[in-house]
């Protein structure tokens, strides 16, 4: 492929956190190489983590729910913030990779 493919395919595994979260950068790191591997297992990575801290809220709720309201609205606090951070991070290294002269 040519760089300007690369890069398409590159940014679309930062954007497909809208359409296809882990699919389309687990086939592009799996069938890829170079910058676009590494694109697309840094998209892969940013897609995962606030399903990481979803997981971490649930358990922390079903540990705390009877005793400490607190807690739960601190961890509904990080999680609300958590999501929308990593989407716009996503979309700008979509956009960053789009523009970039390599």
């Amino acid at each position: 492929m040519n760089k300007s493919s690369n890069k398409i395919l590159s940014s679309f595994c930062y954007f497909s956190v809208f359409f296809a979260p882990f699919i389309f950068p687990i086939v592009v790191w799996a069938l890829s190489n170079g910058d676009t591997s590494r694109n697309a297992k840094r998209a892969l990575l940013y897609h995962i983590l606030p399903m990481i801290s979803l997981g971490l809220s649930t358990v922390l709720f079903s540990i705390y729910n009877n005793n400490h309201s607190s807690v739960m609205f601190i961890l509904a606090i990080i999680f609300i913030i958590a999501v929308p951070f990593y989407m716009l991070k996503n979309l700008y290294l979509g956009i960053k990779v789009l523009i970039s002269e390599k």
